[in-house]
């Protein structure tokens, strides 16, 4: 059978040396453009299936494949999937029953892929989540119980409030070109929301541990970080993989970061739990997950922050108020520096919370 012989980039740090090396991914030239099924199915969470087309480096690839997603309990209730961007799907499973059991359905190029019927694992048992401190940085420490199969996936989510590093204390005219001072600062982009999801999991490997995962580090941040102004949230979830499972997307992390190895097997190597049941000969690549995840959410007050000397202010000649006006600057109070003394200018963002990607209402985790 020809196969495709696919070129990957292998990271090496050694002396700063990038090589490239020829792998052959064990593909049949005759799968190429197949499609592939990524599936991480979270009952009574966020969930996304992603269709894709299978090529290589030297390939062209067709267009993204469209088709319909169904999640299916085995006690016939249905969840459909809906595109959010081209090729990503969500699922509605948020309250789907878990004790049930489940299979992922997709109707694409009028062909019909599922997997088997999928019994989920306990998710872990989250002992605590908490922070600790050293000079620098604030770390966030996750504890949990471990089970039998040795493997975790991992995400999170934070919402902070934090306010902007200057008060914005000048204002400028660009009719005649002049600053005045403001007697009263408007403080109504002084204060804001924040929020950011990872979008990624954190795959580990606890099959060598003796007991619990005991104060695993999801993240760190410095303590200089705005997250530090008073009021810091964390919401993380936690579910169990399967040996097979971890494989696959640790694999596929590896790869996708140049990481792989020249004898590491890659995703078309192992066993995908999908496959075409209307015509078992068409291939199909991939991986669909399908699990519990258990969450906390832990609190943390300013207790932390650290100072630090703010950013520096730029003095400008009156000749260049405009143009740096035009380009998203400000005046924002008198200062001093190795230039001179004057009014002092910065990005919006070092006064408006909303342009340095803040939002007025609280968010809500997802």
């Amino acid at each position: 059978m020809l196969k495709k012989s696919i070129l990957y980039l292998a990271a090496a740090a050694l002396l700063c040396v990038s090589c490239i090396y020829p792998f052959d991914a064990d593909i049949p030239e005759e799968d190429q453009n197949a499609l592939v099924v990524e599936g991480d199915i979270v009952i009574g969470g966020y969930s996304t299936v992603t269709l894709n087309n299978l090529v290589s480096l030297k390939g062209k690839a067709k267009a993204t494949p469209s088709g319909d997603v169904f999640l299916e309990e085995e006690n016939g209730a249905t969840y459909t999937g809906t595109m959010m961007i081209s090729g990503q799907y969500r699922i509605p499973a948020e309250g789907a029953d878990p004790d049930s059991r489940y299979r992922l359905r997709v109707e694409c190029d009028d062909k019909t892929y599922s997997t088997d019927w999928i019994t989920l694992t306990a998710a872990p048992e989250i002992k605590k989540l908490g922070f600790s401190v050293d000079e620098n940085k604030v770390y966030v420490l996750l504890s949990f119980d471990a089970e039998d199969e040795g493997y975790a996936a991992i995400t999170y989510q934070e919402i902070w409030y934090f306010h902007t590093e200057f008060q914005q204390m000048l204002t400028y005219d660009p009719a005649s070109n002049a600053i005045s001072q403001i007697t009263v600062p408007d403080l109504t982009y002084y204060y804001c929301w924040k929020k950011t999801s990872y979008p990624y999991e954190t795959f580990i490997d606890y099959s060598m541990l003796s007991g619990d995962v005991d104060s695993y580090q999801v993240l760190s941040f410095n303590r200089t970080s705005n997250k530090n102004h008073g009021d810091y949230t964390i919401k993380v979830r936690v579910r169990n993989l399967t040996e097979q499972e971890y494989r696959y997307r640790k694999n596929l992390e590896n790869i996708s970061s140049s990481g792989s190895s020249l004898f590491s097997p890659e995703p078309g190597d192992i066993e995908s739990n999908i496959r075409c049941v209307s015509d078992e000969n068409v291939p199909v690549y991939g991986y669909v997950n399908i699990s519990k995840t258990s969450s906390a959410t832990a609190r943390l007050d300013g207790r932390y922050f650290k100072t630090h000397s703010p950013s520096q202010l730029l003095i400008l000649d009156p000749i260049d108020y405009q143009y740096y006006y035009d380009r998203g600057y400000v005046p924002v109070d008198m200062t001093t520096n190795d230039t001179g003394s004057g009014p002092g200018w910065g990005p919006i963002g070092c006064v408006n919370c909303v342009a340095a990607g803040g939002t007025l209402s609280k968010p809500e985790f997802d």
